[in-house]
């Protein structure tokens, strides 16, 4: 099968804000879609072969009837040593319209980044090569 390929997808920045007076910046984010019991929903998705885990955002689990509070939760510590509880469930996503079924971390997530694709239920079932150098991520399973 041959590989998914998909643009970085551009971010407006804030050259006041940023150290280097940046414009924009590029992600690795691709489009995924959520699927509960009451529907699906598409975001994207951070690609970010440094996390542990797949974690979507709590209120997109609560938009398709994810019942993410029930699953067993734990605690994360993230780069800059902050702590955030993540719940985890068994739950179902499609990248590129490949579906997968797996135990997904649900959590309160920043406005700017609703779901990180991780080493637990993303990077374990596919080869992804980040090619930032062409602005290009190729995913196959």
């Amino acid at each position: 099968m041959p590989a998914l390929k998909f643009p970085y997808l551009r971010l407006l920045a804030d050259p006041a804000k940023d150290p280097i007076g940046r414009h924009s910046f590029a992600r690795p984010m691709i489009p995924v879609r959520l699927i509960g019991p009451a529907g699906w929903i598409d975001t994207y998705a951070l690609v970010d072969s440094g996390s542990d885990d797949t974690i979507f955002d709590h209120e997109l689990a609560a938009a398709t009837g994810i019942e993410w509070q029930k699953g067993p939760s734990h605690e994360i510590t993230g780069v800059d040593g902050g702590k955030l509880t993540v719940h985890f469930r068994g739950a179902s996503y499609e990248v590129g319209g490949h579906r997968f079924t797996a135990d997904l971390g649900f959590a309160p997530m920043p406005p700017s980044i609703k779901v990180i694709l991780g080493q637990s239920g993303f990077f374990e079932k596919a080869i992804v090569i980040l090619d930032q150098g062409n602005n290009r991520i190729e995913v196959k399973f």
